[in-house]
């Protein structure tokens, strides 16, 4: 594998970042094309299934809804009305399990409850209506397929939040285990899929928050290991995954620990002097590449293989002033660059200024974040300054030899 350490600086007008674009685009259709629409259908949570895409868009008569999009004009419609009118049944969490699509929406009368498509209007059903009446079994939750069934984490009204599982039937969506027994909640949470289990976090009265694995069984439900012992909890935060292990931090978030979903395959990793980030990291070549930075100063780029030994830092992001002619000065993984604009080609880069240009628009000032393109893998840092947003860059791949 071969790591090419690209330290750029470049200034993008925020209202202009993401118009560049990779390859041919045009528009499939203007969902919210009513005349007295101002916005967009804002279209979300894209997911294949089926041969098309399946995701949430907005329309000014028909609130946010289930759509789908086999690319044309003709193709792009309307699964279902879920919550007729103009209010937003809001679907979330789309998630193929086997042959069926599966999701949360609230139907107006039922509250945020599990329901399912095969891609038709007369297939998209309420699957069970979990904590029966308007109230919500959950707003939002993390879904994860397992050996085809769906895990997540629900209130029935009875058991609090807690770990459910459903095989796309009423009969066959039930509770997993009541880890903190009666109405209290364990919060579950942070659900992560490893060879046949499911790991997550949760809280009971004596443990604390520590880290729990299921096999959808509750004799299979029990706590890997009391990290920190007594009831005050470790509090884990899986912050990625990568050929087969969960990586997650514990306490305040500075010590690196992994698990195979076992007991004995839960250890601790490596200590680090600032915070690891629990979002915008990506498995890469069997490996996690994760974000670590302080309360200030440059975020670092680190990958880790489960072993000491093998996490390593890979790069320092540190917004410097540009130069002339294009060309940034930088010091990344501790190696002198002087490298021009000509960087600023090809898919990985390109695939980053789109990606930025969104987060400039939001409003975001500072972030972190990973692209993956054309087999490249890009992580990036960035501030928006005097509203222009300058980024550092590192383009990994695992070619002999590779230009961007």
């Amino acid at each position: 594998m071969r790591y090419h350490a690209v330290h750029i600086l470049v200034s993008i007008l925020a209202s202009t970042a993401s118009t560049a674009q990779t390859g041919p685009a045009r528009l499939v259709k203007d969902i919210n094309a009513a005349p007295t629409s101002a916005s967009g259908s804002n279209p979300s949570g894209f997911v294949p299934f089926r041969g098309e895409a399946f995701f949430s868009a907005s329309t000014l008569e028909g609130g946010n809804e289930l759509w789908k999009s086999d690319g044309t004009d003709g193709g792009t419609v309307r699964v279902k009305d879920i919550r007729p009118g103009p209010p937003s049944s809001n679907p979330r969490s789309l998630t193929v399990v086997g042959d069926t699509l599966l999701f949360y929406a609230d139907d107006g009368v039922h509250g945020f409850e599990l329901w399912k498509t095969d891609g038709t209007e007369a297939g998209t059903v309420l699957v069970k209506d979990i904590r029966p009446g308007v109230e919500n079994s959950a707003f939002f939750s993390t879904f994860v397929e397992v050996n085809g069934i769906l895990y997540f984490v629900a209130n029935d009204g009875t058991h609090g939040d807690e770990l459910w599982r459903s095989d796309g039937t009423g009969a066959g969506t039930s509770l997993v285990a009541d880890v903190e027994p009666g109405p209290l909640s364990s919060y579950a949470s942070d659900l992560t899929a490893l060879d046949g289990v499911v790991v997550f976090q949760a809280g009971d009265a004596a443990h604390g928050t520590e880290l729990w694995r299921s096999d959808g069984t509750g004799p299979g439900t029990y706590l890997l290991s009391d990290l920190e012992p007594g009831t005050s909890g470790s509090f884990p935060a899986v912050i990625g995954h990568a050929r087969g292990l969960a990586y997650f931090t514990i306490g305040e978030g500075k010590a690196l620990w992994k698990t195979d979903g076992t007991s004995v395959g839960t250890s601790f990793v490596k200590d680090f002097p600032h915070y690891l980030y629990q979002w915008g990291n990506i498995e890469f070549q069997g490996m996690l590449f994760f974000r670590v930075q302080g309360d200030f100063g440059p975020a670092q780029l680190w990958k880790t293989d489960g072993t000491s030994g093998g996490t390593q830092l890979v790069a320092d992001f540190e917004v410097q002033q540009p130069v002339t002619g294009g060309v940034a000065h930088g010091r990344p993984g501790g190696a002198d660059l002087q490298l021009g604009a000509r960087l600023l080609a090809g898919h990985a880069a390109e695939a980053l200024r789109r990606h930025l240009g969104d987060r400039a628009r939001r409003g975001e000032v500072h972030g972190f974040g990973a692209v993956g393109s054309a087999g490249d893998f890009v992580a990036f840092d960035f501030e928006q300054i005097n509203q222009k947003v300058q980024y550092a860059m590192v383009i990994i791949d695992d070619k002999d030899s590779a230009s961007v």
